[in-house]
């Protein structure tokens, strides 16, 4: 609950809000669940921006480089989506571990460039949600 509260308070708008967070994808092996928080979801013509996560069940997800001796319990990230083209970009990437620590990575480590989102992935599945999402 506190990260959903830190995510709101992240947003681009400044305002603070409840998250709506909504399953996009779980992994048939159930080990991975996606989400997306519709109360994130900002556009701009074509571009829009949602904060996504991932959830890990216990011990499933290793972490990467110095942080290979612990375990991952979530990924959160802010995506950027160009609808027309198809194509992502990642914004902002903190990933939580299951012994209560965490890693963001700074922006300046992100490309600008726009990605191809590669079809039957999650990161099309999360792209389809994000893109046909419509405002209440």
């Amino acid at each position: 609950m506190k990260r959903a509260i830190v995510l709101a308070l992240l947003l681009a708008s400044g305002a603070a809000h409840a998250s709506e967070w909504v399953s996009v994808n779980k992994a048939d092996d159930g080990k991975s669940e996606t989400f997306i928080d519709k109360a994130s979801i900002r556009v701009t013509g074509s571009l829009r921006k949602a904060w996504a996560k991932y959830n890990f069940a216990h011990h499933s997800q290793p972490g990467n480089g110095a942080d290979s001796n612990k375990w991952q319990s979530e990924l959160d990230m802010l995506f950027s989506y160009n609808c027309a083209e198809q194509v992502r970009r990642m914004e902002s990437l903190t990933i939580y571990y299951e012994d209560g620590t965490n890693t963001t990575v700074p922006a300046d480590r992100f490309s600008r460039a726009w990605e191809p989102v590669t079809p039957d992935t999650v990161d099309e599945s999360m792209m389809k949600f994000v893109c046909a999402w419509k405002k209440k």
